[in-house]
């Protein structure tokens, strides 16, 4: 398990999901590429610290990324209790990275602290798309709260055109995002959907009141056909290393 936490610690600084917008949200930029991992944490004070140290390191500060580090709320089966996303612009930006760490001092510090307080428990890479719905400007917290849907999505370009017309049927503070999943790791998931919101009220608050109009019945018969949703996740943005 310590070479797998390293191997893929070392993958995590070179990819990773998602926009920034009001705080540091990778799902939203077209540009983005990137991994996220999911972790059962056993020490959240030490994952902290060790990434605190690691990004005010020389190599950290050298690094074209950033990470925002989430608690789940909910997550289904997955046992996760928190995941890591570090986010870059490019895969040029990423190949600096895994130079830039393969021989440091400072991430194989960050490996070894990391491999005594978390445990992988899934990875998926994906690329956003700068699809978007809602109003991300009225996601003013740094830290704010995000509802993921994760589909097998058949004809994207369909699911697209009847999310965008369901999602600004109500009146809404919170921003939507779809990204494209390139590789899951399991379940043949293709796309997902982040839904984020200053803070749980106001998350929850949307989703209720958007699924209870008429056009959402309407989305669910068109894309009944053509997507399956396999996962729902409730997450909490707890840091952000980099920026």
């Amino acid at each position: 398990m310590k070479n797998n936490i390293k191997a893929l610690l070392l993958g995590l600084f070179m990819v990773a999901p998602l926009v920034a917008t009001a705080g540091h949200h990778e799902e939203a930029a077209p540009s983005t590429v990137g991994v996220a991992y999911s972790f059962n944490v056993s020490d959240p004070q030490a994952v902290v610290g060790a990434m605190t140290k690691y990004w005010n390191s020389p190599t950290g500060k050298k690094n074209p990324g950033f990470a925002t580090l989430r608690q789940v709320v909910a997550g289904g089966e997955n046992p996760a209790t928190h995941t890591i996303a570090v986010s870059y612009p490019s895969y040029s930006a990423m190949d600096a990275a895994m130079k830039l760490n393969a021989e440091s001092s400072d991430a194989a510090d960050f490996y070894a602290a990391m491999n005594k307080a978390a445990t992988i428990t899934n990875r998926i890479a994906f690329d956003g798309t700068g699809i978007t719905a809602g109003n991300p400007a009225a996601v003013t917290n740094s830290l704010p709260v995000t509802m993921y849907f994760m589909m097998k999505v058949k004809d994207a370009g369909a699911y697209v055109k009847a999310w965008k017309k369901v999602s600004n049927v109500t009146q809404t503070d919170t921003a939507s995002y779809l990204f494209a999943v390139t590789a899951d790791g399991e379940g043949g998931v293709t796309h997902g959907i982040a839904v984020r919101g200053n803070d749980m009220e106001t998350l929850m608050g949307f989703i209720k009141s958007n699924q209870a109009t008429p056009e959402w019945a309407e989305f669910l018969k068109t894309v009944s056909p053509i997507r399956t949703l396999e996962q729902r996740r409730l997450t909490q943005d707890l840091a952000v290393f980099g920026r």
